[in-house]
């Protein structure tokens, strides 16, 4: 099947999340002597850390996730030592350095032109009230100001050692009177030929041609005042200095940014009105908005994928699609009905984007692979790693941990319950966040109470190893399946118990004691749910969490610093009575994608999924995906996920390859 596939969208799908400052190692004294990896800084002409050597210094981490334009470095300024430049990944920017500790330490964040930093350009902020500093075990501390889009001011923090940093001083971080706005566009309805000039018309700054990059065209108007509107059209022209108008053009996929502050503006028709003009506003807090009228288009172009094997396997019944995870340019999907190596064995399928579109870059199996594992029934990824659950390995079930080295996968580790007793289904359930992974084992017993449930997590300091059992508060009990769903975000920990009760989601955080519990979640008052908990998800201050009970629905959580409380129930008008709406969900920022397998809006049974976006405090918006060759029983949307802008959907019982083969769906 030819498949087209369109550019990931950065600036569309990067939403701006905050910085933190980690601070990774105990003092040399207490845990050891730091590892190499941190970079030694280079104190500035006649800086009282002139006299700085390794053995004074404790490794710091210092993480930034934002917005910032290609090419550009992103570049950290710590006074007292000379700017150096962060590592980009595909998700933030972070660095490790050594500092002298205690210590009252003054940075910044500024892009720069060149990649050594020698170039200074303007100061890089997150959000309002999205500057954080964490440290040691990712304890969240104080707030201390919050920066603006384009703010010049400075962030203090005292670190008094390795577990106790905090802001000095309290107030918001000025902004200027003026915002510097980054209009960006890209898949033109109609694309320009390669003869025409691609051109941008902005109100009260004229007409100016646009420069591509990577399929993307930008541009920045500057000195748009706070509080103001303006005016702008895209249009293609038969000459470079856009003289002529030969036609106005419109993009699937338009953004307004100030700065850090990303908003999508609307998908427009090809048979748009002539003079059909967008509209930029800023508000008086330096936040850029669409004042477009028109739906916006989320996202497009269905890709299917099928597993490539080379051995003859008809890939019948594999199921390709019980699980799904993206990080980057990857897909990670588990087919855990896969006899490619042995019987309900399961595999697991590293797909890549490149050039050329999706290609097949490996198939993860561990060495201990045996009949009925059933290995892919969950998977989970990061930049580097794969996680991939054997639910049914004997006694308990195992977790087998693969890291990559340019396009190569090797197996780690394989991990397995510090506790676990015989069809725990340790492995069902994963979640990965940097060098944090939970695994959830719903059918674990305790004492007596059969189905309990049990999740854990396991960090990765040099080789991953068990970090503490979580366990949920109150009286245990039977078939409360703790761990039937799990999610992670950075020092927050999600843990689902659909069967307790009509359900509940426990949330819990990393302190300097370790993880403990921070909170117990439930369905509003008078909001009907039955096996709440079904499916979570975190993102930042925000959680999602499914209920199948009824037509389904999700309940969006969030949290002011102090407690989580439910903002908004989510719930599908087309999605049907038995659709198993809230099945599966991802959340990332303020988009929700919510599965529903067995919705019958296509063909019995075939699956649909549900795109809401958060605007003006309303999750709505819905759009509706199911595939375009969707057939009885497909289960469309048995797993879904969410990253940097991209869609990818599983649907396991489709029958490209043979019956019940599978595939898997990407929307950009």
């Amino acid at each position: 099947m030819t498949t087209q596939f369109y550019p990931l969208s950065i600036l569309r799908s990067t939403v701006v999340r905050g910085l933190s400052l980690l601070v990774m190692a105990t003092l040399a004294s207490a845990c050891g002597e730091p590892s190499d990896d941190a970079v030694e800084l280079t104190p500035t002409v006649g800086s009282q850390y002139a006299g700085l050597n390794k053995a004074t210094t404790t490794k710091v981490q210092f993480r930034y996730q934002g917005v910032l334009e290609e090419p550009q470095t992103l570049c950290l300024a710590i006074a007292g030592f000379e700017p150096v430049a962060m590592n980009r990944t595909p998700s933030k920017f972070t660095l490790f350095v050594r500092l002298p500790l205690p210590g009252d330490f003054t940075y910044h964040y500024f892009a720069s032109d060149t990649s050594d930093c020698t170039n200074v350009g303007g100061d890089v902020w997150p959000g309002p009230a999205e500057s954080m500093v964490t440290a040691g075990f990712n304890v969240p501390l104080e707030t201390g100001c919050a920066p603006r889009a384009g703010g010049g001011s400075q962030v203090n923090v005292t670190i008094d050692g390795p577990l106790s940093p905090t802001y000095t001083g309290t107030e918001a971080c000025p902004a200027p009177a003026i915002a510097r706005v980054l209009i960006y566009a890209q898949d033109f309805v109609e694309p320009p030929t390669a003869s025409q000039t691609v051109c941008v018309e902005v109100e009260g700054e004229g007409v100016t041609a646009l420069s591509e990059l990577n399929g993307r065209y930008r541009y920045y108007v500057e000195g748009v005042d706070f509080d103001s509107t303006r005016d702008y059209r895209f249009f293609v022209s038969g000459t470079p200095s856009c003289s002529t108008i030969v036609r106005e053009v419109y993009p699937t996929d338009a953004t307004v940014a100030v700065e850090g502050f990303i908003e999508s503006a609307c998908t427009r028709p090809a048979a748009a009105a002539d003079e059909l003009w967008y509209t930029l506003s800023v508000d008086a807090a330096g936040a850029a908005t669409p004042g477009s009228v028109g739906a916006c288009e989320r996202f497009d172009a269905e890709a299917k994928q099928v597993a490539n094997h080379s051995d003859g396997d008809t890939d019948v019944a594999d199921e390709l699609g019980t699980a799904i995870a993206t990080f980057g340019d990857r897909v990670l999907v588990g087919a855990d009905r896969s006899d490619r190596f042995n019987r309900y064995g399961g595999a697991a399928y590293v797909y890549r984007q490149d050039v050329s579109g999706w290609v097949q870059e490996a198939v993860l199996n561990p060495v201990s692979a045996a009949e009925w594992d059933r290995l892919g029934a969950a998977v989970a990824l990061s930049e580097d790693t794969a996680a991939v659950g054997l639910w049914q390995r004997a006694p308990a079930g195992a977790v087998a941990v693969f890291e990559r080295t340019g396009t190569t996968w090797a197996e780690s580790v394989l991990l397995t319950p510090p506790d676990g007793q015989t069809r725990d289904g340790f492995g069902e359930r994963l979640a990965i966040d940097g060098d944090h992974l939970v695994v959830g084992a719903y059918q674990a017993d305790r004492g007596a109470n059969a189905d309990e449930g049990a999740a854990y997590i396991y960090e990765n300091d040099g080789g991953w190893q068990h970090a503490v059992t979580l366990s949920r508060s109150g009286t245990a009990g039977a078939s409360h399946r703790f761990g039937f769903s799990v999610a992670i975000d950075g020092d927050v920990a999600v843990v689902g118990a659909p069967g307790e009760g009509s359900g509940a989601v426990y949330v819990y955080r990393q302190g300097a004691g370790g993880w403990a519990e921070e909170a117990r979640l439930v369905a509003p008052d008078g909001v009907a749910v039955g096996a709440f908990g079904t499916s979570v998800d975190v993102d930042g201050t925000r959680i999602a969490a499914g209920s199948i009970g009824g037509a389904g629905l999700v309940v969006i959580y969030e949290f002011d610093g102090t407690s989580w409380a439910s903002t908004a129930v989510v719930e599908s008008a087309t999605s049907g009575a038995t659709g198993r709406f809230g099945d599966s969900l991802s959340l990332e920022a303020d988009t929700l994608a919510v599965g529903a397998f067995r919705s019958s809006i296509t063909a019995s049974r075939a699956g649909s999924v549900h795109v809401f976006t958060l605007a003006g405090g309303i999750w709505g918006g819905e759009q509706v995906f199911t595939a375009a060759d969707s057939d009885a029983g497909d289960r469309y949307g048995l797993a879904v996920d969410l990253h940097f802008g991209r869609l990818v959907v599983t649907g396991p019982r489709d029958d490209e390859a043979g019956t019940n083969s599978g595939a898997f769906y990407v929307y950009e």
